[in-house]
Order: structure tokens, then C-alpha cells, then sequence
């Protein structure tokens, strides 16, 4: 292989062959194509400058350490590639092996036939697979025992053992498997039934950020005079004051800015539920000093882009990488899946209007939820709050034999 077109073609073949899916082969096409867009003296010498390139992207702020994780992996694979090394597809992970008896392997056949290669049938197959090796388990030896009370029993098993929404995840791959096993008379209808009941899902309660922290972050942000920390400090005080999610404020334009009528009006992406916010001063100078003192040249109509070339509008997860990065700088520890991150402003807004005793619909329609249930959440956040509900233990005698 000599040219990039050649590396490319043989990258697809590769791809293909391991069964990547069209979506994932644009995406790691997309990936490659980057890495390779510098022309360098030999195919080595480009991927080298495509690293320095994306590099440099990921140190002014445009890339987040993810995504720059993602073009190094993919630079060694292109040179594994280049050299014939297989060692270079170790992601390829086997799928999880079951025991089954010869009767539930056919019924997997079966199952597999009328699925196709989408990752959703996959995984279909996979939470059939895993049912079985517990049926065999709990000595169902035959698919025909199979009882509604079983179904619910393994459930119940997945909710023990899963988190926020997997148990639906795996409640709705069992419902396409008991649809096939009714369909074709294995089962009685009453296992579709029964699968079919909606399961409760335990959420997670997600911190806020405290009054000093939020201190500090608003400290760090407010000290960088560049481009980068105007527009930065723009999207935090937006955030900040009306609690929008990461992705809508990015996503803002310039005619979602009524600056007579004070009024920041879009639509979420999320819920697709149109929301308007007051512009408040501080959100209001902070927008006006970015659009007209920082911003670079952009023929895109969204407000907040990138602050190196090649100018295009921002991501998300440019924005998302920023933030982590200023968590750092104000020794704000942050560890996986604790809550702290850019959306926790979002949290910290619903927590104070609770706080303040604003009505929950009111917050509802402040925060754009679809239904005030999502709002509720924020109750718990309420630490005051809470401890006015909590019942005195005046009058209550402690059980004979019990510490006093």
C-alpha cells in the first residue's frame, strides 16, 4: 500500500470482514480520513502529521480527550495495518458463551433465523441466550415449562443486579423472544403477558454543586480573557441561569436571541418541547462581549463555534471535554459516573428553585421536562427541605430488650 486511497480500501475490507456495522464503518472511516488529510513524503509520515494535527485540535479546547483518544487508537491500527498486524483488532471481543442443551440450542436457532445483523437483534440474542442458560439452571429442561412466574422471577433476578434503565433493556429483548416463542405455540400467551408489565427502574440520585465549588468553577472561567474562555464563560452563564441542557445551548442561533424582548427562545432537542428564558444581564454581557469582541469568522448561524481552524460550530462534546478540564484546574475531584459535569449545572438551577419554594410545575416549565415526574428528582436535592418532613421521635418507646 503506497497512497492513502489504497490504506482506506484495505481499512474497509478489514472493517467488513469483521462484521463492523454501516454506521460504525462511517464512523472509523470518518476517524481515518482526518488522520490522513495532511499529505506527508510516505504513508507513515502522513499519519504522523495527522497525529500532531488532531493534537493540536484537542489542546485549544476544539476535541475532547475521548474523541482524541479515539484518532490515536486508530492511527496505530492504520500503521498495524500498513505492516500486516492482527493484533491490531484486539477490540473484536468474542460474544458471551452459555451452556445450553441441544433442545434451547435449536430454539436459539430458531430465534436467530427471523433476527437480523442490526446490534438491537444481536443483542436480542445475546438476553435469549442468557435466559436459557438460566432456565437450564433452574432445571427447565424443556421451553414448553416455561411459566409466566418464571419470566417474572428473572426479572426480578436482572433488577437485582442492574441499573437506571438496563432492566428494561433487557425486559424488552425478552418480549421479542416470548412474541416468537407464542407465535410458534411453545409457550402460552400469558408469558408475553407477563413480560409485558412495566418494571420500575432505580435511578440514580446525581449530586449539585455546592456554593463553593460552584464559586470556584465561576472563578476559573471568568479569569481566561481569550476567545476561548469568553466563549466558554458564555455557555457557563447560560447554564447557570437557566439550567438548558449542554446540547441546546450550543445548538443556540442567533435568532433564538431576542435581545428586545430580553427572551432566549428555542426548542429542545430532547423532548422537542419549545422553552423561553429570560436573558438575564450577566448572561446577556457576557453573549455580547463573545459575538462581537471574540467570535471568529463563521458563515454558521449558531452562536458558539470552535476557537481554531478549522471554524465550525461547536459540539457538545468539545464543550463537555472544556468543563472536565476546568473541574481539574479548581481541584474539584471528579470520579466516573459521580454527577459532577457540565449537566450538574442543570441539577444545581432545579435544586435552587426547590430550594426557594417555587412550585414544581413551575420548575417543570423552567427546566423544560416533559412531565413534572422528571422534576420531582430535584426534590430530594433539597437537603432543607427534607429534613422539615422528617418525623420527631417524641412518644416513641424503644422495643423491650432495646438500647435507650
Amino acid at each position: 500500500m503506497n497512497t492513502t486511497k489504497e490504506l482506506l480500501a484495505e481499512l474497509d475490507r478489514q472493517l467488513v470482514a469483521r462484521q463492523y456495522t454501516v454506521k460504525g464503518r462511517q464512523l472509523v472511516r470518518g476517524v481515518c480520513t482526518t488522520l490522513l488529510s495532511a499529505q506527508g513524503r510516505t504513508l507513515k509520515a502522513t499519519i504522523r502529521r495527522g497525529i500532531d494535527h488532531v493534537r493540536g485540535i484537542h489542546a485549544h479546547g476544539g476535541m475532547s480527550m475521548g474523541n482524541l483518544k479515539s484518532h490515536m487508537r486508530w492511527a496505530r491500527r492504520l500503521e498495524g495495518l500498513m505492516e500486516g498486524d492482527e493484533s491490531i483488532w484486539y477490540r473484536i471481543k468474542p460474544g458471551p458463551t452459555y451452556h445450553l442443551s441441544r433442545h434451547y440450542a435449536n430454539v436459539l436457532d430458531n430465534f436467530r433465523s427471523i433476527l437480523g445483523d442490526r446490534p438491537s437483534d444481536r443483542s436480542s440474542l445475546t438476553a435469549a441466550g442468557l435466559f436459557f442458560d438460566w432456565l437450564i439452571g433452574r432445571g427447565i429442561k424443556r421451553i414448553g415449562s416455561l411459566t409466566p412466574e418464571l419470566m417474572l422471577e428473572y426479572v426480578a433476578k436482572i433488577r437485582s443486579t442492574s441499573k437506571g434503565n438496563g432492566v428494561n433493556r433487557v425486559r424488552s429483548n425478552l418480549k421479542r423472544l416470548a412474541a416468537f416463542l407464542v407465535g410458534k405455540a411453545l409457550v402460552p400467551a400469558t408469558c408475553l403477558h407477563a413480560i409485558s408489565l412495566p418494571v420500575r427502574c432505580q435511578k440514580r440520585l446525581l449530586p449539585a454543586f455546592s456554593p463553593a465549588e460552584f464559586r470556584a468553577l465561576t472563578e476559573m472561567i471568568e479569569s481566561r480573557q481569550d476567545g476561548y474562555g469568553r466563549r466558554n464563560l458564555a455557555i457557563f452563564r447560560i447554564a447557570a441561569s437557566t439550567g438548558m441542557r449542554i446540547g441546546d445551548i450550543v445548538g443556540l442561533t442567533f435568532s433564538d436571541i431576542n435581545w428586545s424582548a430580553g427572551e432566549i427562545r428555542c426548542v429542545q432537542s430532547k423532548t422537542g418541547v419549545p422553552i423561553r428564558q429570560p436573558l438575564m444581564h450577566d448572561v446577556g454581557t457576557a453573549l455580547r462581549d463573545y459575538i462581537l469582541n471574540f467570535r471568529p469568522t463563521c458563515e454558521s448561524d449558531k452562536i458558539f463555534v470552535t476557537s481554531i481552524p478549522p471554524i465550525r460550530p461547536m459540539s457538545s462534546s468539545t464543550m463537555v471535554a472544556a468543563f472536565s478540564r476546568t473541574l481539574k484546574s479548581c481541584d474539584i475531584k471528579k470520579s466516573a459516573f459521580d454527577g459532577k459535569s457540565l449537566h450538574a449545572m442543570r441539577r444545581t438551577v432545579g435544586r435552587d428553585l426547590v430550594t426557594a419554594g417555587v412550585p414544581l410545575p413551575t420548575v417543570q416549565q423552567i427546566l423544560g421536562h416533559s412531565s413534572v415526574r422528571a422534576t420531582s428528582r430535584y426534590v430530594a436535592l433539597d437537603a432543607h427541605g427534607l429534613r422539615s418532613c422528617a418525623l420527631g421521635l417524641d412518644g416513641i418507646e424503644p422495643a423491650e430488650g432495646g438500647a435507650r
